[in-house]
């Protein structure tokens, strides 16, 4: 063995594939499949094997199911695998834990726990199907921490289609119990969320993801981490501590509850992958001797793989999404993350200006619009900086909670792209949270406002010259406040059909929510939506965190 390169650091085993829960993005199937379990005594002399070959105290091992608890001599087994030296934790769904098992843990060794909670009650009640499953893991968390024998206390939550909503909700409530950690992990195509597409992150939810974890990433009452289960691109090395690597076959290994040895239980159980079993082969010598697909650097290089730049990052990503009949990456971080968001359109000179307006790197973000178009809106990132704070964008502010309006100052690049350099306020005649009254006397002011701010443009700072013309009037921007969408009213459509046929310059309406965090634009006559993008500093993406 090559024990400086492929050394055991992590192993899983998999107790029993029985469950009380039948969660709906479970990868292991379980709950609707048994076998024949191994015995207690088979997998106490499997530890010794183990311990007798290596130090057991850099081994982990990871006891998981199906729910681990349903198994009755679960406590008695590991109490001698950490008598051997061996350091364990588990994974529970936690509706079984009450004071006694708590006792056994806490009698047995055990050092870890990773409780999941997928939700707030009702969500997590869903997915799960336990009558009570919520009530039930929260006091389980909560008799856990009042004990305080163990090393960490995790909470594991799947993110999906039906509680990425709901992160900011239960990261108030996580943060409340006092654990070490919050491990957010998203839900993948395996197990029976194959069957169930819509638990899936769509591309804005993923971005969304992320943004949350840009938000609360550098928080210090709660920690939290995302899973190893996926490359993720330039933001990688900021979601985790360590570069990407799927180490599934190289330092990490498992027992399958009939004992078959095999890798990350999250990986597709093909009969070709599987490497023996411990009621015939010694876990060792496999471990030794075999396991060469999962250690090849090209295990998972698909075509489209081998000329990507970030293959020397990412060689696939993870074992447990590839799809062996396509021999390709289910899940491609390129597929749900956008960089950044410089058309053709601008000028390349136009952008380095822009540059300029900001301390580290610029990026942006991009909200599409649901039909097919080519206008597109640019905000400076001096027009994002003064959109977000005019409107309160996030909050709900004194001043926000009526209509605001303001006019869209900058330029016409062509037919289709407007670049908005500044944001103008208007003064309008009424406001309240459902009506705003724009009048004559609110569009001469604003004219005059552009005009002063013209006469002034040549003194201001040099970096908010982008172009050597007058600024021009390229549109408007109002607020929709509280429980009203961004779409178009019927005095919107009037107000923007009338502006647009006597402005030359005049191009989109654009609609905020900024409670709700959504914001959406319209062009032309015909009131089609168009294409946003919010030219921003990278350290400020996170604030914004856009809502469909």
């Amino acid at each position: 063995m090559k024990e400086k390169e492929y050394r055991l650091k992590t192993l899983f085993w998999e107790a029993t594939l029985r469950c009380n829960a039948f969660c709906e993005f479970c990868g292991s199937r379980c709950g609707e499949m048994s076998c024949n379990e191994i015995s207690g005594e088979k997998i106490e002399k499997v530890f010794e094997d183990i311990a007798d070959a290596y130090n057991p105290g850099s081994i982990m091992i990871n006891v998981t199911g199906g729910e681990p608890i349903l198994r009755k001599d679960l406590f008695e087994v590991m109490a001698k695998a950490s008598a051997m030296g061996f350091p364990w934790g588990m994974v529970s769904n936690g509706s079984l834990i009450d004071k006694c098992i708590i006792q056994k843990m806490k009698q047995s060794g055990m050092k870890t726990i990773s409780i999941s909670l997928d939700g707030m009650e009702e969500t997590h009640n869903r997915l799960r199907k336990i009558e009570n499953g919520f009530q039930k893991t929260v006091q389980a968390i909560k008799d856990l921490k009042q004990a305080a024998f163990l090393n960490q206390i995790e909470v594991t939550t799947v993110v999906n289609h039906y509680n990425i909503e709901q992160l900011e909700e239960m990261y108030s409530m996580i943060k409340s119990f006092g654990i070490d950690s919050w491990r957010v992990a998203v839900a993948d195509s395996i197990g029976r969320a194959k069957e169930n597409q819509k638990l899936l992150l769509g591309k804005r939810e993923f971005q969304q993801y992320c943004t949350f974890l840009d938000r609360h990433r550098f928080d210090t009452e709660l920690r939290i981490i995302t899973s190893c289960s996926h490359y993720l691109g330039k933001n990688d090395n900021k979601y985790r501590a360590n570069p990407f690597s799927c180490e599934t076959g190289k330092s990490v290994a498992s027992i399958l509850a009939n004992g078959d040895i095999f890798v990350c239980p999250n990986v597709e159980r093909r009969k070709e992958l599987i490497q023996g079993n411990v009621q015939k082969d010694n876990f060792v010598e496999v471990w030794e001797n075999k396991f060469e697909f999962f250690r090849s650097e090209t295990r998972c290089q698909s075509k489209k793989c081998k000329t990507c730049k970030d293959w020397e990052s990412c060689r696939g990503d993870s074992l447990h999404t590839w799809n062996f009949e396509k021999k390709e990456p289910s899940f491609c971080i390129k597929d749900y993350m956008e960089d950044i968001f410089y058309s053709k359109e601008l000028p390349m000179e136009l952008i380095k200006k822009m540059k300029s307006q900001v301390k580290d790197r610029m990026i942006g973000i991009k909200i599409s619009s649901k039909s097919q178009t080519d206008q597109c809106v640019y905000f400076s990132p001096n027009a994002s900086e003064e959109l977000f704070y005019y409107f309160h964008f996030g909050k709900k502010h004194p001043r926000n909670m009526d209509e605001l309006m303001a006019g869209l100052a900058g330029h016409v690049i062509n037919d289709n792209i407007v670049l908005v350099e500044f944001i103008v306020p208007i003064e309008l005649d009424t406001r309240s949270s459902d009506k705003a009254v724009f009048s004559n006397n609110s569009y001469n002011k604003l004219q005059e406002e552009l005009k002063i701010m013209n006469k002034a443009r040549e003194n201001c700072d040099e970096e908010l010259q982008l172009f050597s013309s007058e600024l021009q009037l390229v549109g408007t921007i109002h607020s929709h406040p509280g429980n009203l969408r961004t779409i178009m009213s019927i005095p919107d459509m009037g107000l923007h059909k009338y502006l647009s046929e006597h402005i030359d310059t005049y191009k989109t309406t654009t609609i905020l929510n900024a409670q709700k965090r959504q914001i959406a634009s319209y062009g032309d006559t015909e009131f089609c939506s168009a294409d946003i993008i919010f030219l921003e500093a990278e350290q400020q993406i996170a604030r914004w965190n856009l809502v469909k």
